[in-house]
């Protein structure tokens, strides 16, 4: 079971930001997913009832083959999840970030060491002039760290407004842009 394939059903409904993997709620429980998928009330999730990555990896996580995933089965999985998000495995999958060194890295297209407005993508674009903080119509990764730093900062010290919420350039915690 990798975290690129059925990490997503453990913050289902929960928001993603500086917050951690579930925002600033806790993570939910094993009863808390069985109980939002469980629709016929039997305590378990059955292949019909489950959703997205769950859904997806259904025979992995139901261990015992019944066709259903109890909470025993549901906890191995989250703790599995859990595990590999904390020791880095699958990267790319959900709950890992780029850090600044890579994120600059793959956008600089032309491997020249800043990046250009034609190289700059999502909010990076959007905010590029924020980012630019000495105007030379360019992002170096210095620039790009500062920001990142900054935006951190804002977050520990409890700043959450959309404008500092922990994007590039500020995103709300659904995801869309500020």
């Amino acid at each position: 079971m990798t975290t690129d394939s059925i990490g997503n059903f453990g913050n289902m409904g929960q928001t993603r930001g500086t917050h951690g993997l579930w925002g600033k709620r806790k993570p939910p429980t094993p009863d808390d997913l069985i109980k939002k998928m469980d629709k016929d009330g039997n305590g378990t999730v059955s292949a019909d009832e489950a959703k997205g990555p769950l859904a997806k990896d259904f025979s992995k996580v139901d261990a015992s083959g019944d066709g259903q995933i109890d909470k025993d089965e549901m906890k191995k999985a989250m703790d599995t999840f859990r595990q590999q998000i904390q020791s880095g495995a699958g990267k790319g999958g959900p709950g890992y970030r780029l850090s600044p060194a890579d994120l600059f890295k793959k956008l600089d297209t032309n491997n020249d060491g800043v990046l250009g407005s034609s190289e700059a993508k999502g909010p990076l674009a959007k905010h590029f002039g924020k980012i630019d903080t000495n105007k030379d119509g360019n992002i170096a990764l210095q620039e790009l760290e500062d920001r990142i730093k900054k935006l951190q900062s804002s977050s520990l010290k409890g700043n959450d407004d959309s404008e500092q919420n922990g994007a590039i350039g500020g995103t709300s915690s659904d995801g869309g842009s500020t």
